[in-house]
């Protein structure tokens, strides 16, 4: 899982190489449903949400995100983010799938601060390991931070970035269900997502930095 997200940095060193370009214009103009810099789109659909203990747990993180992540954003170093980065994005070695070679599927390229792009593959790599996520992602994350250190407030951010993509995904998802009940594929993500989701709720943010910022490297100071 650790190559995700050091490709996960490495698109983001790549990309600010487009700072200033009409490409880079371009992919401002874009306002995606599934934008996570404008996550309070999902806020409608949260009654969609079949249990009530979930659906308020949704509901605490989009208010979290107005509350926390909206006034701050603009400090946060931003740009183009893959926007959808999970390991069924990844081209693999047909031989060794441990060799990423690249990914695919843009459709959700933003601009947007990079830090969601961690959190949006952190999110998705959490569903894989929902018995303790925060514990099993640690030395991911703080693999990231090797090869991209964070800035104060990005590493105070990105357990709610984290949290935002797993709410949209249960919002979404459970809206696109009550208009097609039986497509098992609209909930991939969004079933998974209504067990981490409290689990990543419960832990306090001192417990979050003990757990994933507690090396040297992810408390550098971010270019």
């Amino acid at each position: 899982m650790h190559v995700l997200l050091v490709l996960s940095s490495s698109v983001c060193c790549t990309v600010q190489g487009l700072s200033g370009t009409a490409v880079e214009a371009g992919i401002r103009q874009r306002h995606l449903t599934w934008s996570i810099a404008d996550a309070l789109q999902c806020e409608r659909f949260v009654p969609s949400i079949p249990d009530k203990n979930v659906r308020n747990a949704v509901q605490d993180v989009l208010n979290r995100y107005r509350a926390e992540i909206l006034p701050q954003m603009p400090s946060m170093r931003q740009g183009i983010i893959h926007g959808d980065m999970n390991e069924n994005n990844l081209i693999v070695g047909p031989s060794k799938p441990e060799e990423v070679h690249g990914f695919i599927d843009t459709s959700d390229t933003v601009y947007a601060p990079f830090v969601a792009d961690l959190g949006i593959c952190v999110g998705y790599l959490s569903l894989t390991v929902p018995d303790a996520p925060v514990e099993a992602l640690a030395p991911l994350v703080k693999r990231y931070c090797q090869e991209r250190p964070l800035s104060d407030v990005e590493r105070e951010s990105l357990h709610l970035w984290v949290m935002t993509r797993l709410a949209q995904s249960l919002a979404f998802g459970f809206e696109a269900y009550k208009a097609d009940p039986g497509n098992e594929y609209l909930l991939l993500s969004a079933r998974p997502a209504a067990l981490v989701l409290p689990k990543l709720l419960a832990v306090t943010r001192h417990q979050l930095h003990q757990l994933w910022f507690s090396d040297q490297n992810c408390n550098q100071a971010a270019d």
